[in-house]
């Protein structure tokens, strides 16, 4: 897939910051996550193209600030969508995310809009690309904490471990304030345990 890095960088700048500050400080997160998914990928020494990795984490929460009824227009046009609407906003946004980026974008690379999709929730088969967008999310130099800083450590030796402990976690929190838990992560959990 051939893209403008520089140009998709401001036209991602220019959509997150129309939310004013909040939006400023979520591009900015944006800016990390890709920061930290290069760290990390150059580390481990990953086969991916460096701009694929900065665009990935660029665009992984370009639809954060989505409405409710934005999604449900795109739905018209994409159907699939409609199965997830009843997700809550926090997982919507990366569920929905790749059917954003393609109409407002035009960016259909396959391994990057599925990236985009399960970064939050996790899936049980994600590629490297995957993998770094879902840690990176988590572990990017502004997310503060004596969690954030094991796995950020974890990451260091590998990137499957560490992504199984944020898995475990994560179901351990939700699990913790009784609220439902997405299948796909539990499903993530199963496959990624192995490596706990």
């Amino acid at each position: 897939m051939s893209f403008d890095l520089p140009i998709l960088e401001q036209l991602i700048h220019l959509k997150l910051s129309r939310m004013g500050p909040r939006g400023e400080r979520r591009f900015h997160h944006c800016h990390s996550v890709a920061k930290k998914m290069l760290e990390l990928a150059h580390h481990h020494e990953l086969k991916l193209d460096d701009d694929v990795i900065m665009l990935t984490g660029l665009i992984h929460d370009y639809a954060k600030y989505t409405t409710m009824e934005e999604f449900r227009r795109l739905a018209l046009k994409y159907p699939e969508i409609n199965e997830h609407l009843e997700a809550p906003m926090k997982t919507l946004h990366a569920l929905c995310g790749p059917y954003v980026i393609m109409e407002e974008l035009g960016i259909t690379d396959e391994a990057i809009l599925r990236a985009v999709a399960y970064h939050t929730t996790g899936h049980p088969v994600m590629d490297d690309l995957g993998e770094l967008v879902f840690l990176s999310d988590f572990t990017e130099e502004n997310r503060v904490g004596e969690i954030h800083a094991h796995i950020r450590t974890l990451s260091e030796q590998s990137i499957k471990k560490a992504v199984a402990w944020i898995l475990h976690d994560t179901l351990e929190y939700i699990n913790q304030l009784k609220q439902p838990l997405h299948p796909l992560t539990v499903e993530a959990y199963v496959a990624y345990q192995q490596y706990l």
